[in-house]
């Protein structure tokens, strides 16, 4: 083989490996080799700005504080991330970090978030860049997230707490290794065009933009703010589904010693022996019967007279009965159920289920929902949640009931396409339904495309792509090999 044709055969080897590596790429998700879960950051503005009011009355702080509250109390339970908490500013043109991301962080932040009050400016380039520095952040077996909740456009002492600046900070964290993803929430209203469209620069550059015209997911009031934070959660949660870490230290259970002492089963031989002499007879037993006697005398009168069954007739005959029964009065003074001033007691709420949100989720998703309502069982054990549909009554796990108003769930993966019921049941036996108030839909079908991200499955309409794409591609270089080595030959 010539000089020439040696160096096209490498060639062709190296495609082939190639090849052979991208379809190695398509099978190691589906082996099942889970990726670890994901790294979130909440970075949190405390200017001065954020105690100017909603509808509704509360802060911007306050409905701030309770948002974050309430989604990390959802999220950690099933340990769907590690999270952690950082503000601006601290002092001045700073960010402060209050909690690591960690699992088990939601008394952590409740304390942090419960000891801080807004002042100051808007330093938000800094906040980002300290954020994107955290050594958690920098691991690359975790995805990586930051949650940017802010009341308006950045503004500190100079670069980088621009628009421009934090801009950039944005598309620094996206572009370092490993990336790190970016939700921009807008909190409050009132905000000027100027100020929607820098949230909404600051969005696209963090790759996680809000599928509206705003781009950045709104929080005007405590219900929208709440659900906008919902649905980061759900995404970031479809993102890893399937994550797994090592069980921590805490979860552990200690070595037990499980072995058994060996136990002495030695019988000390029995002595059988029976001397010869020893009489085992048994003398015979008279079994013989004598006859018994059961002759009868031919004069026995055995026959038996004839008895009158007859019956006199009855008279059932029922003289007519008036069963006709006075009109009564069933409409009465309402029942007064308030506790009166003073007890310790409320009103009595009758149980009902108002909405739940998000309405819908598509096939082979999880994530959390809230239910909102009436009566809702607070003390141990608490109402439970099921989604009743078609295929059946379906429990929802991770049931949080927060007050007689409110319950969080997580809905499951394995939900069938369709409509839902959803039912609250109380521990007293009453039961409230919303019908049709939840839809699972279909996936959308897409064609011949392969997902080689970490931990995540590949359906088997995609492994087969891959397998034809390597074979096409073998039998493509074997081709162009041939050629070559017969031209340089």
């Amino acid at each position: 083989m010539s000089v020439c044709a040696l160096r096209l055969w490498r060639r062709d080897q190296a495609r082939f490996w190639c090849a052979l590596g991208m379809l190695l790429l398509l099978l190691v998700p589906s082996l099942g080799w889970a990726a670890k879960c994901p790294n979130v950051q909440i970075v949190l503005d405390r200017s001065f700005s954020m105690v100017s009011t909603v509808s509704g009355g509360a802060s911007r702080w306050d409905i701030a504080k309770q948002s974050i509250n309430s989604a990390v109390a959802l999220a950690d339970p099933v340990r769907l991330a590690k999270i952690g908490l950082q503000t601006f500013p601290a002092a001045a043109c700073d960010s402060a970090l209050q909690v690591r991301p960690d699992y088990g962080t939601k008394s952590a932040i409740e304390t942090k978030l419960s000891a801080l009050s807004p002042a100051g400016s808007t330093p938000s380039g800094t906040a980002i860049r300290d954020t994107v520095a955290l050594t958690e952040l920098k691991d690359a077996t975790r995805k990586q997230y930051i949650v940017l909740l802010t009341d308006g456009v950045p503004a500190c002492s100079g670069e980088p707490d621009s628009a421009a600046g934090t801009v950039g900070e944005i598309k620094k964290g996206r572009m370092s290794s490993p990336s790190i993803g970016t939700f921009v929430v807008g909190v409050g209203d009132g905000f000027s065009a100027s100020d929607m469209s820098t949230l909404g620069l600051m969005a696209d550059a963090g790759g996680y933009a809000d599928p509206t015209p705003l781009r950045y997911y709104p929080g005007k009031t405590a219900s929208e703010l709440y659900t906008s934070m919902l649905r980061i959660m759900q995404t970031i949660q479809t993102e890893n589904s399937g994550c797994s870490d090592v069980v921590p230290a805490d979860m552990a259970m200690p070595p037990m010693d499980l072995s058994v002492p060996p136990m002495d089963l030695h019988m000390p031989p029995m002595d059988l022996y029976m001397p010869p002499s020893t009489d085992l007879s048994v003398p015979p037993m008279d079994l013989t019967m004598t006859t018994m006697d059961l002759y009868m005398p031919p004069s026995t009168d055995l026959s038996v007279t004839t008895m009158d069954l007859t019956m006199t007739t009855m008279d059932l005959a029922v003289p007519p009965a008036d069963l006709t029964m006075a009109t009564m009065d069933l409409s009465g003074v309402a029942t007064d159920m308030a506790i009166p001033s003073g007890s310790d007691a409320g009103v009595v709420s009758k149980l009902f289920v108002e909405w739940i949100s998000p309405r819908e989720i598509e096939q082979g998703k999880s994530g959390p929902a809230v239910v909102r309502g009436t009566g809702f069982a607070v003390v141990a054990p608490g109402a439970s949640v099921y989604l009743e549909g078609s295929s059946g009554l379906h429990a929802l796990a991770n049931v949080l009931v927060e007050d007689e108003k409110t319950i969080k769930v997580f809905v499951p993966a394995d939900l069938a396409v369709g409509s839902y019921d959803v039912v609250v049941k109380n521990p007293d036996g009453a039961i409230a339904r919303l019908a049709a108030g939840f839809a699972v839909t279909a996936v959308g079908s897409g064609g011949c495309s392969c997902d080689v991200t970490g931990g995540r499955s590949v359906s088997p309409s995609s492994l087969w792509c891959g397998l034809l794409a390597l074979v096409l591609t073998l039998r493509r270089v074997r081709s162009a090999q041939r050629v070559r080595v017969g031209r340089a030959g």
